[in-house]
C-alpha cells in the first residue's frame, strides 16, 4: 500500500543546444559521362502553298485600303 503522493515540484530547465559538429572533407567528383549517339533527320515537310501574284501599284485600278481589305479576306478563307 502507498501513501498519498506530495506536491509535483516545478519543471526543470532545459539543458544546453550542443555545438555544431565540423564540416567534413568535400566530396569526389564522379566521372563524366559518354556522349549520346546522334538522333535520326526528321521527316521533310509537306510543300507550302503558293503565294499571290504581285501586283503593280500604278496599275491596279481599285483604291489601296480595297486591295489590303480583299487580300486579308483572301486569308482568311
Amino acid at each position: 500500500m502507498r501513501g498519498s503522493q506530495g506536491p509535483m515540484g516545478p519543471q526543470g530547465d532545459h539543458g544546453d543546444h550542443g555545438l555544431d559538429g565540423e564540416v567534413g572533407p568535400e566530396g569526389v567528383f564522379g566521372e563524366q559521362g559518354e556522349v549520346g549517339p546522334t538522333g535520326d533527320d526528321g521527316v521533310e515537310g509537306p510543300v507550302g502553298h503558293d503565294g499571290e501574284p504581285g501586283y503593280d501599284a500604278e496599275y491596279c485600278p481599285c483604291p489601296r485600303r480595297l486591295y489590303h481589305y480583299s487580300n486579308f479576306m483572301k486569308r482568311l478563307v
